[in-house]
């Protein structure tokens, strides 16, 4: 009765020999698929007067690099100045978890401020990693609010069939930059004492004017019309009265000459001074001949200084009339002026530097071989909607509409687009840095980069490998110079203003929104190819035939296994 456990032990130890012979000249060796997707976010980045915020910094990583499938999410909610604030890693373990609100330093608040969305994630074992925000919190530069309305979605994932893979979705609507007239103010510069014309000139060239507009640059036109006429009116007659005023003088000089050579015996009697000009014109009319008689040529001067003496008082009174109507038609032109002067800053206190109604951006990096073909790298898709540029929709002024796919924003559309967009910032940047009268005034032309991306597909060490990069847009306001003379009040103690030698400088203004990376790296299975050993010689030898059998270690232990075996079932029956 204990033979049969004995036998069946040894049976199956032999049993198992077998099998591992038999099997081992064509059972294959598997390397396991392994690979690794990372997607990265940066929400927005901005920089100003030497600090640095960043807002929604998140990184989801997902491998089996190990042999152990590892997913994990670093959320960063706010960097500010290289110290990051609320940061945490979400794991499996401690999934799903939200990380909450959290706001720039107070100190900063006057130059920048923000605060985070409230980011939803969770990490799997599969593994994958998601996160996402159903807003993009909040930003102000300067003290100025700009508006962040949107959502985002990321995701990674490695499965050992399919890949890896790294996508995500980020929607900004409603996005407006502050306003010409607050962005200048902010940088210190009063609109208000700048020209009108200068005004005028600048909403005239952004294409700006309004039917309000147009009735006040009317009614200033014909009050400038009118002040243009009196003034020429004026130098008319200060002209003339210049020429009156010449030709006295040289009269009243030769008459002085030959008073001069009046006897002293005929101007006994005479108030003193009667032999000057100013003294003989006093004297009675027959004692001006009597004298006049005693030096030839002293009457025909007389009667020159007499006349120009008369054209001088016309030509006084004309100048005094003309000065009056000019005087008249200045208050005129000047009450014309002030609507005129109030729209235009009114317009250009409500036209933002940029704005867009929608912008959507779709990307993935999918690796799913490490063969040719099988890696994917894209900006998926996504669109723009209503991109205003200092009042212009610039997609409708370029393409006729005011939306497009992103994928159709590249070669000569991306180039056309980019110059619009250049030519406006430049006219800014033009008629407000050569205004009369204030040659330090420089307003360099704000940079506005729209949509910059790499997609790139690759094989190396094993590997297919994809991985894509997307800048969504990209605002760099260079710092501006302006005179203090036309600078706010107090406008020295804004942040980020600097005075020096009567010039105000301010600092340069970077904002980067929507920084996106996707990356995927994956090496499939790999079987190797069965492997069928061979018995080496020493000499010469018949030749061998090919071993189609057991390995002969394996054949004899299993052969000692069956006799052990009988052995020991003699022994007990004996």
């Amino acid at each position: 009765m204990r033979t049969r456990p004995v036998l069946a032990t040894t049976a199956a130890v032999a049993a198992i020999g077998l099998c591992i012979a038999s099997s081992s000249a064509s059972a294959a060796t598997a390397t396991p698929a392994k690979g690794k997707a990372t997607s990265v976010l940066s929400l927005l980045q901005v920089t100003a007067a030497g600090h640095a915020l960043r807002v929604g910094d998140l990184t989801l990583s997902s491998d089996t690099l190990t042999g152990k499938a590892l997913s994990s999410i670093s959320v960063t909610p706010v960097v500010a100045d290289g110290t990051a604030i609320g940061q945490q890693s979400i794991t499996p373990a401690n999934s799903p978890l939200t990380s909450p609100s959290a706001s720039s330093p107070g100190a900063l608040a006057g130059l920048l401020s923000v605060t985070s969305p409230v980011f939803g994630a969770a990490a799997t074992t599969l593994p994958s990693a998601q996160a996402g925000a159903a807003s993009l919190g909040s930003l102000k530069v300067l003290g100025l609010t700009v508006p962040l309305n949107g959502t985002l979605d990321l995701s990674s994932a490695v499965n050992k069939t399919t890949g890896a893979v790294s996508s995500k979705q980020v929607v900004i609507s409603g996005l407006a930059l502050p306003s010409i007239a607050d962005l200048l103010a902010a940088l210190g510069l009063d609109l208000t004492k700048l020209p009108v014309a200068t005004l005028n000139t600048l909403v005239t060239q952004l294409g700006l004017v309004t039917s309000a507009i147009s009735t006040a640059q009317a009614a200033a036109s014909s009050a400038l019309a009118q002040v243009t006429a009196a003034t020429a009116t004026l130098a008319t007659a200060t002209g003339t009265l210049t020429s009156a005023t010449s030709n006295l003088t040289s009269a009243t000089t030769t008459l002085q000459g030959l008073l001069s050579q009046i006897p002293a015996a005929n101007l006994i009697g005479l108030p003193a001074g009667s032999n000057t000009v100013a003294g003989f014109l006093t004297l009675p009319t027959a004692t001006q001949t009597l004298l006049a008689a005693t030096v030839p040529g002293t009457a025909a001067a007389v009667t020159a200084v007499t006349t120009a003496q008369g054209l001088v008082t016309t030509a006084t009174a004309a100048v005094a009339t003309a000065q009056a109507a000019l005087t008249s038609l200045t208050a005129a032109l000047q009450a014309a002026l002030a609507p005129l002067l109030a729209l235009l800053t009114g317009v250009l206190d409500s036209t933002p530097l940029l704005s867009i109604d929608k912008l959507s951006i779709s990307s993935k990096a999918l690796a799913s071989s490490n063969k040719a073909g099988g890696q994917q790298a894209q900006v998926l898709g996504g669109t723009l909607t209503g991109l205003h540029v200092l009042g212009t929709d610039v997609l409708d002024s370029v393409l006729g509409t005011s939306s497009i796919n992103l994928v159709d924003l590249v070669g000569s559309t991306a180039t056309q687009l980019t110059s619009t967009i250049n030519g406006l910032t430049g006219t800014l940047s033009s008629v407000l840095s050569s205004v009369p009268g204030l040659p330090t005034l420089k307003i360099p032309a704000p940079q506005i980069t729209l949509l910059t991306k790499t997609a790139v597909t690759s094989i190396s060490g094993g590997f297919g490998r994809a991985s894509t990069s997307v800048t969504g847009l990209k605002i760099a306001l260079p710092a501006i110079t302006l005179p203090s003379a036309i600078a706010l009040p107090g406008a020295a103690a804004l942040p980020g203003l600097s005075l020096l030698n009567g010039l105000l400088t301010s600092s340069p203004i970077t904002m980067s929104l929507a920084t996106l990376s996707d990356q995927a790296a994956f090496a499939p299975a790999v079987v190797a190819a069965p492997t069928t050993p061979t018995t080496p010689t020493t000499g010469p030898t018949t030749p061998t035939l090919p071993t189609t059998g057991l390995p002969a270690g394996l054949a004899v232990l299993a052969l000692l296994s069956i006799g052990g075996a009988l052995v020991v079932r003699r022994r007990l029956q004996a």
